[in-house]
């Protein structure tokens, strides 16, 4: 956030504009750029200035266009290459070989890198994304973020006996601590313990006792059942600043019935940046404890609505058809909470698809209807926000079959999310009365709380659920057939 403009850059127009977009108030800027350009459309700045703020306020049509003058105007320009090269890729435009352009002029850096990666994979190369990343993992072997991509690759396209072979080769030639826990996060996250163990071994081995190290052996502890090892090790990383530790410390604690420990781990983080991911956890302590919080928290009955999308079958189908072919054969994310299906990449109400920019204004229309319905409390996090600015921290599209479910979880990136059922296997399908059912308020169940679910929603074609990212959610298996939804999160509303 800038502080307040002095007269003479209030009085310049792009530096204006400027300020306002550092600010996060691009829908200000986006006016003023509009009028400057019609006065000075040859103008390379201000276009860029006017992608910057498209894109700020997710209007990727508006930023596309943006950008592509400003390649117009000034062709040699890597901003205006990398922009125009952003643009496609969130608009799920093909983007690879603007991307290459990019790295061929000596414009590679880590991020344009994984944004290549992220593009080849879109545009079915997997080969070759694997290859640049094998390519700079040669060179900088302790670079995690392109060690976590690649694993990401291999994960979801069908080449797991080879998921960490990148950090095997890695660690025998540099020894950072940070290369190490990557390794073990993505054993543990792949439900390869046993191999996780050994990796921590080899770790300790090598570099000895550390904190970091400390944690992920408390997560092992706690998760084979060793409570007293447990205990210990989260006792020994108190003073390590991680709010994943934290997390896993709160967890731990509340399974073994030291509720007021949890507590004490949580009331800190209420008002902080972690606030989202402890809010979850002050439910269940509060419903342990039978104090009356946890419905002030999680609504009663709890805060959720079911709702007709508002668009008729024939655009539901054309987005159906859009989804399917874009999923292909790609595995959930490693980590993600799918189990038995696929999900796309991206953030799919960034995409120039008309049939998914009509699905976005239905879905921001059912937000806004929502939230004007909610009750108003300032002191609430869910409804102490403003109600009327609607952007999205993620959408996704998930297919799940036969057997297929999620795990319990929340979304600590919203503030309000939501599922939309495009394709929904019929009645024999689902088998069993709640099977495919949506749970709101059933606590994860290594947690072994006891705690029921509040409600649960049956799967209905055209209709979306919205609820506080908050709360605790998962979906029950089904037998057969497919199920196809669209999901999101709504970013906290600013004003």
């Amino acid at each position: 956030m800038t502080g307040p403009m002095t007269a003479g850059r209030a009085s310049d127009p792009k530096a204006r504009c400027f300020d306002l977009i550092v600010a996060d108030r691009g829908h200000e800027a986006i006016p003023l750029l509009r009028a400057w350009l019609r006065q000075a459309p040859q103008d390379a700045v201000a276009w860029q200035l006017l992608g910057n703020a498209c894109r700020q306020e997710q209007d990727g049509e508006g930023a596309w266009q943006a950008f592509d003058r400003m390649v117009a105007l000034r062709p040699a320009d890597p901003k205006a290459m990398l922009g125009l090269a952003t643009t496609a890729l969130d608009s799920g435009r093909p983007a690879a070989r603007l991307f290459g352009q990019l790295v061929a002029r000596g414009q590679g850096t880590a991020d344009i890198l994984l944004s290549a990666v992220t593009a080849l994979t879109a545009e079915g190369e997997v080969a070759v994304a694997e290859q640049l990343l094998e390519r700079a993992l040669g060179e900088r072997p302790d670079w995690v973020d392109g060690h976590d991509a690649l694993v990401s690759l291999r994960w979801r396209y069908g080449d797991p006996a080879r998921l960490d072979a990148s950090f095997a080769v890695a660690t025998q030639r540099v020894a950072a601590p940070a290369l190490w826990s990557a390794w073990i996060r993505t054993l543990s996250q792949a439900e390869r313990y046993d191999a996780a163990a050994q990796v921590l071994g080899q770790a300790r081995a090598l570099l000895g006792d550390r904190l970091e190290f400390d944690a992920a052996e408390a997560s092992m502890a706690m998760r084979a059942g060793d409570h007293r090892r447990a205990d210990a090790l989260f006792h020994a990383t108190s003073g390590l600043n991680d709010i994943g530790t934290t997390i896993a410390h709160i967890r731990h604690a509340i399974r073994t019935g030291q509720l007021d420990r949890a507590q004490a781990l949580i009331d800190p983080m209420l008002a902080g940046p972690g606030a989202s991911m402890v809010w979850p956890y002050q439910s269940i302590l509060w419903r342990l404890r039978g104090d009356d919080r946890a419905a002030w928290l999680d609504g009663d009955p709890p805060f959720h609505r079911t709702a007709p999308l508002g668009l008729a079958k024939g655009e539901l189908a054309a987005v159906a058809d859009l989804l399917r072919a874009r999923e292909a054969q790609r595995r959930y994310p490693l980590g993600q909470s799918p189990r038995g299906g696929t999900q796309t990449e991206g953030e799919l109400f960034l995409h120039h698809a008309p049939a998914i920019r009509r699905l976005r204004g239905a879905v921001v229309q059912a937000v806004r209807d929502y939230a004007r319905d909610l009750p108003q409390d300032a002191t609430h996090p869910f409804l102490g926000t403003p109600r009327t600015d609607i952007r999205f921290s993620g959408s996704w599209s998930i297919t799940l079959r036969g057997g297929g479910y999620h795990t319990c979880h929340t979304h600590p990136k919203g503030w309000m999310s939501g599922v939309l059922y495009l394709a929904v296997p019929s009645r024999g399908e689902l088998g069993e009365e709640t099977n495919g059912a949506l749970e709101l308020g059933r606590p994860p169940e290594d947690l072994e709380t006891g705690l029921s679910r509040y409600t649960h929603v049956a799967p209905q074609e055209g209709r979306v659920v919205l609820f506080p990212s908050t709360m605790w959610h998962s979906t029950i298996p089904f037998e057969t057939g497919t199920r196809l939804t669209v999901a999101f999160d709504v970013m906290t509303p600013r004003f």
